[in-house]
């Protein structure tokens, strides 16, 4: 213990310190963006679980957790929530021992959110006419871009392959309104229909696929094993298929969460109709978008990748590939084409 003198006015206190505590960092890492490898560039937040602990970003996505050793009782484990714009949270635990200090974390992984692309495909002349039921495919070889995301989790090593959904019994409809996210549809008939049905809903240009879970208990209704993406008004198509032939497989390289729609696959595949055979989340997807009368496209869920190639084509055009940079802050990245004869 050390001994010093405190003058306060004309009084002198003998003072003699009891503990001498230092702030410090207890725990320093970085956060990573799962897309470039980098360090995380966007503005990030950090919270913990301890009131007696500071937690602040410091430079090129390292961030510290600082406090007071002496009162914290160590050993003790904190638990660490990092939050940035266009990024899913993510919260860890991180032990702190006696006589560690500073704790050098594993780095932490944000995936950022999925964005939408879209645009127009118009001829290359002065009016820019539309250009209806064109094409807009990935051109990035093992990137696989869905008309619809998927709508659940699908771990790295999933099977995706080929496979033939031809018509299999006649064409139905919807008798209300079925709003996206709905776990159940009223349809004018269920005939032939039961648990494992698969059901194509909508036109070519907004495909949705659907496997039934349960029929009922109402008349017409049908239980479905996921919500729906899309949304779909009275008298909606809905077309029974069968899953037939197979093609090519391939398996997939980066984990899919629900609502992604881009895969990112071992090797690419045809377009067409795919079955991603995942046991009891089995589900099956078409590729690519369309556009509709007016020249327009959409395609939701895009992510894994910060520049994605894609490929327009129409019947009697040249094809025409561009390289589109997305910025997963911003919810949409238009990209438009002007295809020439």
């Amino acid at each position: 213990m050390s001994a010093h003198i405190v003058r306060v006015d004309s009084l002198e206190y003998l003072v003699v310190d009891d503990v001498t505590t230092a702030y410090q960092a207890l725990i320093a890492a970085a956060a990573i963006d799962e897309v470039s490898g980098e360090p995380l560039h966007a503005i990030f937040s950090i919270t913990t679980d301890r009131p007696d602990m500071d937690a602040r970003p410091v430079s090129d996505g390292v961030f510290v957790v600082s406090g007071y050793p002496e009162r914290i009782f160590l050993p003790v484990t904190v638990n660490i929530t990092i939050a940035a714009p266009g990024y899913r949270s993510v919260s860890f635990p991180v032990a702190i021992a006696p006589g560690s200090l500073p704790v050098n974390a594993a780095s932490v992984v944000l995936r950022p959110f999925p964005v939408r692309v879209q645009g127009r495909v118009t001829r290359n002349n002065a009016d820019r006419t539309p250009i209806a039921g064109a094409t807009i495919a990935s051109a990035t070889p093992g990137a696989l871009a869905l008309r619809t995301p998927v709508h659940f989790d699908h771990a790295a090593g999933v099977v995706v392959r080929e496979r033939a959904l031809p018509a299999a019994g006649a064409p139905l409809s919807l008798s209300e309104p079925a709003a996206g996210q709905s776990r159940s549809i009223l349809l004018n008939s269920t005939a032939g229909l039961g648990p494992g049905s698969v059901l194509r809903l909508g036109e070519d240009i907004d495909s949705e696929y659907t496997v039934v879970s349960a029929l009922g208990p109402d008349a017409g209704e049908v239980q479905l094993t996921s919500p729906l993406r899309r949304s779909f008004d009275l008298l909606a198509a809905v077309q029974p298929v069968s899953p037939g032939a197979t093609g090519a497989s391939t398996t997939i390289t980066r984990p899919a969460d629900s609502g992604d729609g881009l895969l990112l696959l071992g090797a690419s595949l045809a377009p067409g109709s795919y079955e991603i055979a995942d046991g009891a989340a089995t589900e099956y997807a078409d590729a690519n978008a369309l556009t509709d009368a007016a020249g327009f496209f959409r395609l939701d869920g895009i992510v894994a990748l910060r520049i994605l190639d894609l490929r327009a084509s129409a019947a009697g055009f040249i094809d025409l590939t561009i390289p589109v940079s997305l910025d997963f802050a911003e919810p949409v990245t238009v990209a438009s084409f002007r295809l020439s004869t």
